[in-house]
């Protein structure tokens, strides 16, 4: 009987999760998606640069761990400053 019970025990919940897999649909829910945008916005809200000093190190160190080319850090620079002075124009980037 201590035999039965150990397979129910351990056979049960990987018949469960199988179950799971094949009944459920392939992809997000719509409401997952909404949930997933939500939290996506949130996070960017949170931890967006918000002044230009921390976006230029925000690059900085893109670049430093080679996540940015050179000339991706500059047109990324020269977009940064843009916005900084508004009135001045944009230094054309190096090719």
């Amino acid at each position: 009987m201590k035999a039965v019970w150990t397979l129910v025990v351990i056979f049960l919940p990987f018949l469960g999760t199988l179950i799971y897999l094949v009944v459920r649909p392939a992809g997000a829910t719509e409401q997952e998606r909404q949930a997933i945008d939500t939290a996506s916005r949130q996070f960017v809200a949170r931890y967006a640069p918000t002044d230009n000093a921390q976006q230029l190190a925000l690059l900085t160190d893109l670049r430093d761990r080679g996540a940015l080319t050179a000339q991706e850090f500059e047109a990324e620079k020269a977009r940064v400053l843009a916005q900084a002075a508004p009135g001045r124009a944009p230094a054309e980037p190096a090719l």
